[in-house]
């Protein structure tokens, strides 16, 4: 190698060696200005303690920046078993939780992957999102006897104008015999129909056709046909994952162009009581469609319509509605549904898609719960009519959220507290009853009242409902002995005395 020739292959090197250190520096620079989390799994465990997965792992912010609440997701062969909410995770900082999943099917003498995933929603901005999962091979035990094993091996479908044939192939790929089961056929999910099948031995197979009459079937759309092997999990096998087999049936292309609403976006804005619903209805169909109906609904009960007018090919149009009032129940979150053309009055290419949006509406905190003391009953008893004393049971219930710490209970006769009750804690809900007295009638009738939590001991959501108040008379007509000698003052007393027992017998006759 001549000089030249050397001269340029060491400059190559150091471009190169220069390029790689810019390379390796630009990531750190960008953190630097923007310090990120960034979460994943460094390690996790199971244990199958017969039906009971119990899968226990450690998650890590190995980020510069701290993370935000996220759901950690757990799967087995790809199917969602768990989800497992993480609390907020500073840089550096790691968690570690078990979680149980009862019942889990292992199917004896195979392996299942089992996987767990951090921030599995996305919830958290991270510096590297292609870290965030671990996985390993769980072994299931071994089978302890042989089992039947039925699956569909074959299908096939036919529709002829609203009439669809389904033929399948059923076939016992395990050991033993499988006793009779049903086999159901689905399209998009929803059931069509059921077949019986009867004892098949290892290795028979057998073949039915059914017929599904009406079929509607939309033109220009695909329909997913699958047909379940032993739906009703009658026969014990030993495996139950591989019973279905579903494949696309295509409609015939519609006749002719037709109009199609579609919900396309919507939102809402809940401001105390009021409730506004944003929405865009678009005609995604080929020809204009005429006036329709909008229907908005929480949790699948109606709040209001909206009217439509008429809507070009390609045409949308967004409006907004208000609820007022709307009950959004503190601390819970409410499913808010928008239904384009509600009352099926446009004919469309495909009224599958009908054009209903949804999501969740997060309804505001809960204020902190509070105790309500209240006298819920009170009633007197006479111990002795001619000593004229009597006692008094009342009742105090805690109605409020909250529970109630130890309180006092005061009667008053005439304006004059003449006895206190102390009163246990009351949870929500829980009440407490005594009896106190004797005490001994002044007049003709007493003025009692009963208060709860008389010291204000107690912080309630009500402080306005704590006493209870009535009128106690003896029975029977005034006395000499009730009434004083017939001054001006004492006539007073005597009309008072008769007005007061008058009304007490009008209550009495009114309850």
């Amino acid at each position: 190698m001549d000089d030249k020739t050397k001269r340029l292959f060491s400059i190559s090197c150091m471009a190169i060696v220069a390029l790689s250190i810019l390379m390796m520096a630009t990531p750190a620079m960008a953190d630097d200005r923007c310090p990120k989390p960034d979460l994943t799994i460094i390690k996790k465990s199971e244990a199958l303690d017969g039906d009971t997965l119990s899968v226990t792992y450690t998650i890590k912010n190995i980020g510069d920046g701290d993370a935000g609440a996220s759901t950690t997701c757990i799967y087995a062969d790809g199917a969602l078993l768990t989800t497992d909410k993480v609390r907020k995770l500073k840089a550096d900082k790691s968690c570690t939780s078990t979680v149980t999943i009862d019942p889990f099917k292992c199917p004896c003498g195979t392996t299942v992957t089992i996987k767990v995933c951090a921030d599995n929603d996305d919830d958290v901005e991270e510096s590297n999102k292609r870290n965030n999962c671990l996985e390993n091979k769980l072994k299931c035990p071994e089978c302890p006897c042989e089992k039947p094993d039925l699956t569909i091996i074959k299908k096939s479908e036919e529709l002829d104008g609203n009439t669809l044939s389904v033929t399948y192939t059923i076939k016992n790929i395990g050991k033993v015999a499988a006793c009779a089961s049903t086999t159901c056929i689905y399209a998009d999910g929803a059931l069509l129909t059921t077949d019986t099948v009867g004892t098949l031995e290892a290795g028979e197979s057998y073949t039915s056709t059914v017929t599904i009459d009406p079929f509607d079937c939309r033109c220009g759309t695909t329909v997913t046909i699958k047909v379940c092997a032993d739906n009703d999990d009658d026969v014990e096998e030993s495996n139950e994952r591989n019973n279905c087999l579903e494949n696309k049936l295509k409609c015939p292309e519609c006749p002719c162009e037709k109009p199609d609403l579609t919900i396309i976006e919507k939102s809402e804005v809940l401001d105390g009581n009021t409730l506004s619903v944003t929405y865009t209805i678009k005609n995604i169909g080929k020809v204009a469609a005429c006036a329709s109906t909008t229907c908005i609904y929480a949790d699948g009960a109606l709040l209001t319509t909206d009217t439509v007018g008429t809507l070009e090919a390609g045409e949308s149009y967004t409006s907004t509605v208000t609820i007022d009032p709307f009950k959004c129940p503190c601390g819970t979150t409410v499913t808010i549904k928008v239904c384009a053309d509600n009352d099926d009055v446009v004919d469309e290419s495909n009224e599958r898609n009908n054009n209903c949006l949804e999501n969740k509406l997060k309804c505001p905190e809960c204020p902190c719960e509070k105790p309500d003391l209240t006298i819920l009953t009170k009633s007197e008893a006479w111990v002795s009519l001619d000593d004229k004393t009597y006692t008094i049971t009342y009742t105090v219930k805690n109605n409020g959220d909250g529970d109630a710490a130890a309180s006092t209970t005061a009667i008053m006769i005439n304006g004059v507290e003449v006895a206190t009750d102390p009163v246990p804690e009351l949870a929500s809900g829980e009440s407490y009853s005594n009896t106190l007295g004797p005490f001994t009638m002044q007049g003709y009738c007493d003025t009692i009242v009963v208060c709860a939590d008389s010291d204000d001991a107690v912080v309630e959501s009500n402080e306005g409902n704590n006493c209870r108040r009535n009128t106690f008379c003896r029975p029977g007509p005034v006395t000499s002995a009730d009434v004083p000698a017939l001054t001006p003052f004492g006539a007073a007393i005597l009309i008072g005395s008769l007005s007061i027992f008058a009304v007490a017998n009008m209550r009495r006759r009114d309850e």
